[in-house]
Parts: structure tokens; C-alpha cells; sequence
């Protein structure tokens, strides 16, 4: 439990951390040679949602908590508010890069550090499970498991009472047989 409660706590100070030191923008030539990522945190302090998510990915494995980087699109709310019939355009200016968390009891949480795309700070506290919903989550699956128990015990007991109803039927007729003989 404490690990839960750690992990979404790092996951919130590092969006906090980034958004404030690194800056959206322009991609700045980069020196031959150099490491985008390297070149990034040191030097230019402006990237792209790539590199955003890439330094996020290696700051969370660094810190042991399991993380995987991602590229889809985003839409925004009002690109979809404008849609005619539910129909959007996508193209490469959707293009995106995120990260994704994992958080244990929980599973795979997407986190995007990057300035302008990502939920504030209170939001994401909503999104990220808290231990009493844990712990809900848990109850449920311990009661669904339960239940599929139940059920299998009652399948399995039927299937005893057929079969011993079977052999008692076999076992009448060759009584019958037997007296009949």
C-alpha cells in the first residue's frame, strides 16, 4: 500500500518538477553528436512532447517505478466539440507522446508531463486511484471470486448429484435384470 501511495506522489512532483524548469518549444539546432535526451536536460531546456515523455520515462525507472513511453495523438475537447457527424482529421500535428505508469493494484495509468497537454496537478490526483478505492477494487474482485466459487462449487455438486443419480439408475436395472433371471 505504501508503494502505491509513493509512486503517485513521484508521479505528481515530477509533472510538477518538469513543467516548471523545461520549456515547449522550438527545437533549437542540436550540436552534432550530442544525445537529444542528454542535450535536453542539460543544455537547451526546450524540446518536444518526445523528449518530454522520454526524460519522464527514464526519471520514473530511475526512481524503480515501472514506466514505458508512448506515442499516439491527442485530440483536443474542442477539436472534437467541432467535429461535423463525429468525423475528425487527424494528422501529424496530433501526433503525441505520453507516458504511461504503472501503479500497483491499479495498472497502467497514463501521465503526460508535457507543458500545455497535461491535467493540473488536482486533476490528476482524482485520476490516480486512491487507497480507499483500492481497496473497494479489491473487495469487488475478492467478491467476484467469490461468487465464481459458488457457482463452480454448485455446477460441480450438480454434476456429483446427476452422476449418482446415473448410477443408481444403472445399478436399479441390473437388480431388475438379476431378479428377472
Amino acid at each position: 500500500m505504501m508503494r502505491v501511495i509513493s509512486e503517485q506522489k513521484k508521479s505528481l512532483y515530477l509533472k510538477a518538477y518538469v513543467g516548471s524548469v523545461y520549456k515547449d518549444g522550438v527545437w533549437r539546432k542540436m550540436p552534432e553528436g550530442q544525445d537529444p535526451l542528454q542535450w535536453f536536460l542539460t543544455t537547451s531546456r526546450t524540446g518536444n512532447q518526445m523528449l518530454y515523455a522520454s526524460a519522464a520515462v527514464e526519471a520514473f525507472r530511475a526512481d524503480g517505478i515501472p514506466a514505458r513511453y508512448v506515442e499516439g495523438y491527442y485530440l483536443g475537447a474542442s477539436k472534437i466539440q467541432d467535429s461535423k457527424n463525429g468525423e475528425v482529421s487527424i494528422t501529424g500535428e496530433n501526433a503525441h507522446a505520453w507516458v504511461e505508469v504503472y501503479f500497483d493494484g491499479v495498472g497502467w495509468k497514463a501521465v503526460d508531463v508535457t507543458p500545455g497537454y497535461y491535467y493540473n496537478v488536482a486533476t490528476l490526483q482524482k485520476m490516480v486511484n486512491t487507497p480507499e478505492q483500492i481497496k473497494k477494487n479489491a473487495a469487488m474482485i475478492l467478491l467476484g471470486v467469490v461468487t465464481v466459487l459458488v457457482i463452480a462449487g454448485f455446477i460441480l455438486f450438480m454434476i456429483l448429484e446427476i452422476r449418482l443419480w446415473l448410477l443408481e439408475q444403472t445399478l436399479k436395472k441390473q437388480y431388475e435384470q438379476a431378479d428377472m433371471d
